[in-house]
């Protein structure tokens, strides 16, 4: 009986790694996941987020994936509803709301305010940082996406009194 149960448990992959300074602590904590399920009776593999992991994912390797990645928000998600595998984690539509300027333009088009932002990449903004002086009172300076939980978010009082911290700040985001 135990062999025929063991037969029929889902194979789960559990996605660790990511991006940054995170990804040791995901690895970690898929290694305990593991662990705990594996004395649970299921069947578990911990599996990298990396270029290889949709190769494994379409070769039919599990029946589930649980994400613990950290700053590559939904898109193991996104990968699961390509090869269509259920997810413990967030799906790849929930996790767009990590990406800051999408969600604020979603929050206002339903009518709620938010503060008054402007986006720059790193190509184009030492010939457009000047526009920051646009924007009266406290400067928050922060990266666009959620990744990493939000590492980098830097408050300045006045952007003109604090001008040359602010412009050392953001090239520090896009080093």
């Amino acid at each position: 009986m135990l062999t025929e149960e063991k037969a029929t448990t889902p194979r789960v992959g559990i996605v660790v790694g990511g991006r940054g300074v995170l990804a040791p602590h995901s690895r970690k904590t898929g290694e305990t996941l593991q662990g705990m399920l594996r004395r649970r009776g299921w069947r578990c593999e911990v599996m990298e987020y990396d270029g290889r992991l949709a190769d494994r994912l379409r070769a039919d390797e599990v029946d589930l994936l649980y994400d613990v990645t950290f700053g590559v928000f939904g898109r193991v998600g996104l990968l699961a509803e390509i090869c269509g595998l259920p997810l413990v984690g967030n799906s790849g539509a929930a996790a767009q709301v990590y990406d800051k300027v999408v969600l604020k333009e979603r929050v206002k088009r339903h009518g709620f305010s938010t503060p008054k932002y402007l986006v720059y990449d790193r190509y184009t903004f030492e010939n457009t940082w000047e526009q920051m002086s646009a924007l009266p009172g406290p400067v928050v300076v922060k990266p666009a996406s959620a990744d990493l939980l939000s590492y980098g978010v830097r408050r300045f009082a006045a952007w003109e009194d604090e001008r040359e911290a602010v412009k050392a700040h953001v090239e520090s985001l896009f080093a």
